[in-house]
């Protein structure tokens, strides 16, 4: 695989570490939230994503890390 320099953040960026954090925030209130609940779980999704249709199913390609 080959990367290029535009194909990683500067993660030492003070607003690159705040959406990091902010991220892990709602992706650990996600998992811990009432599966039930699907209204604060359609919420958080929308927040993490910016936005959601109707099928929410997420893929993440092999070698990338979320989380």
């Amino acid at each position: 695989m080959y990367y290029e320099a535009g194909d990683f953040w500067e993660t030492a960026d003070s607003d690159t570490l705040k959406r990091i954090a902010r991220t892990r925030e709602l992706t650990r209130e996600y998992y811990f939230s009432d599966y039930e609940d699907t209204e604060k779980r359609t919420a958080i999704l929308h927040k993490l994503l910016g936005g959601i249709g109707e099928t929410r199913l997420i893929v993440l390609q092999q070698g990338i890390h979320a989380g």
